[in-house]
């Protein structure tokens, strides 16, 4: 029989990778863990609804939280970073096993557990950076690169 194997603890660290979108800067990998990443996260989470058949559809974009994401944490427009697919996946999939998150459909993205982990670390981390280790590479755009045309 296959072993589901156990969650690992929110303390955990793990790293995410954030591409780099064309000149001026290159990838950038950072170390953290679940529980610091959790805010940032869930403030970059906007849920879209739709009206489907007399029920509502709940969904989320994940280009617009990749995005949102990247401009919490590089302080910086999503116009030159982007959080990886595969880092976005390791998030996501670890709050959905965590039941933070839902998948979504006929509930909500945010289950009631979730909207109050939003709420309450909205109110406790409003204004602060989110604490991160750079591995490698820098959200810096460098100045001198010449652009080709």
């Amino acid at each position: 029989m296959l072993e589901i194997p156990e969650l690992p603890d929110i303390d955990s660290e793990m790293e995410l990778l954030f591409e780099s979108r064309g000149y001026g800067g290159l990838n950038v990998k950072i170390k953290s863990t679940f529980r610091k990443m959790l805010a940032p996260f869930l403030l970059s989470i906007s849920e879209k609804t739709s009206d489907y058949d007399g029920s509502n559809y709940y969904w989320i974009d994940e280009d617009e939280i990749r995005d949102s994401f990247t401009e919490r944490i590089a302080h910086s427009s999503a116009n030159s970073w982007k959080l990886s697919g595969d880092s976005f996946k390791l998030l996501n999939s670890y709050f959905l096993e965590a039941e933070i998150l839902t998948e979504g459909g006929e509930k909500p993205i945010l289950g009631e557990l979730g909207r109050k982990f939003s709420r309450r670390l909205f109110i406790n981390n409003s204004g602060k950076s989110w604490s991160f280790e750079i591995v490698s590479g820098s959200f810096e755009i460098k100045s001198d690169d010449e652009i080709p045309f």
